[in-house]
């Protein structure tokens, strides 16, 4: 099923994050079927524990879209009790049907072939599985995808990566300046900590506030000597994150390799990536940003 489809976004919702299907499919729907489930199990073994047959007029048939019922009255000791079971074909109104009722409480009856027929247990079971198996498999989904910016009109998140002998950088990036705040993490980090900083990063990019910084500042800010030591010594790439209603959610990544003279990074046209997020697992894109930026593994001249 696609996930740009009515029907997957009517179950599911779009993909990528927790909306009102998975709060429908998980805390409401599945609850109250089971509830349902067990309830009329339940009514159906306290009448079995003391059950009395009799036979009633029906006096109404009605109908919920495509589901049709029977209703009649049950009169036990000059008392009237309502009831009403499924319709089967061939029925109609006047006609007389068998009850089943509890003797020492009327109001639970229900029509004898409603009594011995468990088949709606069945589809009931069916149908809790089957709402169970959605709302599991949208809440993995989230789990895959659970990032998500809301991003302001022409605006793209950006955020500038770099590895140097010792971590991770971070810088936040404006429009296309970079500045504050500035994020720093091992080498030895976690996949989820490496997506929540950058998540962190690319937020701030479009929600925060510039402050504007000289060269030497940032640098400065960046626990560096000085740039030209910074590019010798680490590699780079370029995050981009953006969301378009007609597009989807993309994430592009653009790939710096180092000048020959060693002053500062050009863009390797050839290793840029994107990423349809609509479609892609975010663990696969922290991946393929490590490896990128892993020395061992980055083409440089």
């Amino acid at each position: 099923m696609k996930s740009d489809s009515k029907l997957y976004r009517f179950f599911l919702g779009k993909r990528g994050t927790i909306g009102v299907p998975t709060v429908a499919i998980l805390i409401v729907l599945v609850p109250f079927l089971v509830f349902g489930f067990f309830f009329k199990n339940n009514k159906r073994e306290n009448l079995a524990n003391n059950p009395v047959s009799t036979r009633v007029v029906i006096e109404e048939i009605s109908s919920v879209g495509q589901t049709r019922h029977i209703h009649y009255h049950l009169q036990i000791k000059g008392i009237s009790y309502d009831g009403s079971g499924r319709f089967l074909k061939g029925l109609a109104v006047g006609d007389t049907i068998g009850v089943m009722y509890q003797k020492d409480n009327p109001a639970n009856n229900m029509t004898v072939y409603d009594y011995y027929d468990h088949g709606d247990d069945k589809w009931l079971i069916i149908i809790i599985l089957l709402v169970a198996v959605l709302g599991i498999y949208r809440w993995s989904k989230t789990g895959k995808t659970n990032n998500t910016i809301e991003i302001p009109q022409d605006r793209n998140a950006k955020c500038q990566i770099y590895r140097t002998s010792k971590h991770y950088i971070f810088l936040t990036v404006y429009y296309s300046v970079a500045s504050k705040p500035i994020y720093f993490l091992s080498h030895d980090c976690t996949d989820s900590e490496f997506e929540k900083t950058m998540f962190d990063c690319l937020e701030t990019s479009v929600k925060g506030r510039y402050e504007d910084m000289k060269a030497s500042e940032l640098i400065k800010a960046m626990k560096q000597q000085s740039w030209r030591q910074l590019y010798l010594n680490s590699t780079m790439c370029l995050v981009e994150y953006s969301s378009k209603e007609y597009l989807g959610d993309k994430l592009s990544i653009e790939v710096g390799k180092r000048r020959k003279d060693g002053r500062g990074f050009d863009w390797d046209s050839s290793r840029s990536r994107s990423f349809d997020m609509e479609e892609t697992d975010w663990r696969q894109t922290i991946g393929i940003i490590r490896n990128i930026l892993d020395p061992t593994i980055n083409e440089t001249d």
